[in-house]
């Protein structure tokens, strides 16, 4: 990447199951970027990551979801890993910090399952997005476009079909975005 987020703050949400590759590469490319990376969980402490076909490293959660403001960062990344996107859509804090992102046309990032956390936020109308066929009826149910593209960019929304893969394609996409916004924060000025 040859973009420069100094001072830009990064929310990964997770809870236990989520896909650590995921992580581990937007924890790795962020700082590359200098930007300044939170973990962000409905999981107090430590929080389990899922490696291939069993249980990874544990992350300690920087905040909770619940004290977690979509004000105080420039964009959010939702990883896949069906078990955490289950236990994030159990609080209702999780739909309003995403709804946060969404309404300030701040960049977000989901992959894969993570892109069922956007469907339940109900603010996907419009939108293209790209997730894994299991999702395609509540995709358009919410008034989205399913994309068949391995990775989607539509405005401030970047989705993948899968998890674990393009990493550089859509963390690129993803700096451009928020570069974007203060780019357009500005002309706005």
């Amino acid at each position: 990447m040859n973009h420069d987020l100094s001072g830009k703050k990064i929310a990964i949400l997770i809870a236990n199951g989520f896909n650590q590759s995921d992580v581990t590469a937007a924890q790795r490319a962020f700082q590359d970027v200098k930007a300044n990376v939170k973990l962000v969980s409905s999981e107090n402490g430590l929080v389990n990551g899922w490696e291939g076909s069993g249980w990874g490293h544990h992350f300690a959660s920087d905040i909770s979801i619940s004290k977690a403001l979509a004000a105080d960062f420039d964009m959010v990344i939702i990883p896949g890993g069906m078990a955490h996107v289950e236990k994030l859509l159990k609080t209702e804090h999780t739909k309003r910090f995403i709804g946060g992102f969404v309404r300030a046309q701040k960049a977000i990032v989901a992959f894969a399952d993570g892109v069922k956390v956007l469907v339940e936020s109900g603010m996907l109308r419009g939108y293209e997005v790209s997730a894994p066929e299991s999702l395609h009826s509540d995709i358009t149910g919410e008034g989205a476009n399913f994309s068949a593209e391995a990775v989607c960019i539509d405005e401030h929304m970047i989705t993948s079909m899968t998890s674990g893969e393009n990493h550089k394609e859509v963390y690129d996409a993803a700096c451009n975005a928020v570069m974007e916004y203060y780019a357009e924060m500005s002309a706005a000025a």
